[in-house]
């Protein structure tokens, strides 16, 4: 296990060096990154930079940053310990890993439905209102009415465990 000396300093953000070859797509999120910042600031490490301040992660933070005028950040930065193929694969790490979490909708939802009832601002959580809409439709509270004057009209398939009959 590595064991790298960090430490955390505030830098002009006009310091930092993107990585050139980042392969993280990232800016689509910007907006999305900012917004966050704007609300919540940097409640975690905003970036990780290696001893030249070249990125190692952050680069949507630093282009949300950017894009909201800030002038300087806090940064980890690894003074040693990581090597050069260390660094590179913990950039596509530090993307990757995340993905592989999975999340429970049945959680999730309730989450939503909480902050709806504050009247918080789901954007904030980086979930467009589509993919909240889709994941999420609302409940009835009650069964449709039965309308029974097309009963007799309709055919129906009887479920062999709870003997519901649905129409077809």
């Amino acid at each position: 296990m590595i064991t790298a000396k960090k430490e955390l300093i505030d830098v002009p953000i006009s310091d930092l060096i993107p990585y050139e070859r980042n392969p993280r797509k990232n800016d689509k999120a910007v907006k999305k990154v900012a917004a966050s910042l704007e609300r919540f600031g940097l409640v975690k490490n905003s970036v990780v930079v290696d001893e030249n301040m070249v990125l190692i992660t952050g680069h949507t933070t630093l282009k949300a940053m950017q894009s909201l005028g800030w002038t300087a950040c806090p940064a980890v930065t690894q003074v040693y310990g990581l090597t050069e193929e260390e660094k590179r694969a913990y950039r596509i790490a530090d993307n990757k890993l995340g993905e592989l979490a999975e999340w429970d909708l049945e959680l999730l939802a309730l989450e939503f439905e909480d902050l709806m009832d504050m009247e918080f601002d789901l954007s904030l959580t980086g979930f467009s209102d589509t993919e909240i809409d889709f994941r999420f439709p609302e409940i009835p509270d009650s069964e449709p009415e039965y309308d029974e004057s097309i009963a007799d009209d309709v055919e129906t398939v009887t479920c062999p465990k709870c003997n519901h009959e649905f129409p077809v």
